[in-house]
């Protein structure tokens, strides 16, 4: 079993906000898969952070530090053309934006390829996107 989080639930580990400490429960101990969008998607978030000023300089250092060494050992599945092709149902399928659709794309290659995937989000449409897939989901966001 593999626990796919999307950018939501990622950033989650980093930032102190609702659903952080159900999160570093869920992923102890546990292989985490991630989009490579989700690293994109992870760096903008701390950059707009710090430019609201809701983080120092060394507050957003130490998160990126921390963030690129859990990236290491993460399984990262990149955006494909094993991936890509199921996005186009996805979008028809489900209200998703693109980038809500390429997370759950990869997510759900993976899972057609017989792993046993618990897909992690915070995002409602996502959520109920994920479960209608087939998909184990939770939320970590009380």
């Amino acid at each position: 079993m593999i626990l796919f989080l999307d950018t939501s639930a990622l950033v989650k580990l980093y930032i102190a906000e609702p659903g952080s400490e159900a999160m570093r429960r869920k992923v102890s101990d546990k292989l985490v898969a991630v989009s490579q969008l989700a690293y994109a998607e992870a760096h903008a978030t701390f950059a707009r952070l710090r430019r609201e000023d809701l983080l120092s300089d060394d507050e957003r250092q130490l998160l990126i530090e921390n963030f690129e060494q859990d990236w290491q050992t993460a399984l990262q599945i990149p955006v494909s053309e094993q991936v890509l092709p199921l996005v186009p149902d996805l979008c028809h399928d489900h209200p998703l934006r693109g980038a809500d659709a390429l997370q759950l794309a990869a997510a759900l290659m993976v899972h057609r390829q017989g792993v046993d995937v618990h897909f992690v989000t915070s995002d409602q449409r996502l959520l109920k996107a994920a479960e209608a897939e087939g998909l184990t989901v939770f939320d970590p966001t009380p």
